[in-house]
């Protein structure tokens, strides 16, 4: 697995020869982990689930090239339904749960709680999630 720059546009090509574009603006679906109890700093209870978020930027490092990108999630899947994430703030420091860090693995030291999911992207359209109206709110996450 790997991410690319394709025509000017990056792309992720998984495993399987899948290929996802991951350029700033794009919209995934992906899963990844909802902090039930980020308060918690000793015990970051989680809970594997499906977003859709839209990509933020790409994590670069200048020996390796890009190594994963940033997604802000959207919606999320909870309780056998999708609902409108209303209250992600941009983080205010170097520790940070979202947006989501998705590394291609193994991945290096991460400040911000990297995740091995990246295998999971796939492109959708936000017009098949903009009718969901039931909000969720991910409460306090160190911002």
């Amino acid at each position: 697995m790997e991410i690319t720059i394709k025509n000017n546009h990056r792309t992720l090509t998984k495993t399987d020869g899948t290929e996802v574009p991951v350029e700033d603006g794009d919209y995934v679906k992906y899963t990844a982990l909802y902090y039930n109890n980020p308060n918690d700093i000793y015990s970051l209870n989680s809970l594997e689930t499906a977003f859709v978020g839209i990509i933020h930027r790409c994590r670069y490092r200048y020996d390796t090239g890009i190594t994963g990108i940033y997604i802000k999630p959207l919606y999320i899947f909870i309780d056998g339904e999708w609902n409108r994430i209303v209250n992600l703030n941009p983080p205010k420091t170097k520790y940070f749960l979202y947006p989501h860090l998705l590394m291609i693995p193994p991945h290096s030291f991460s400040q911000c709680y990297a995740l091995e999911y990246l295998h999971t992207c796939e492109p959708v359209s936000l017009a098949d999630y903009t009718h969901i109206t039931r909000e969720f709110d991910l409460g306090y996450f160190w911002n």
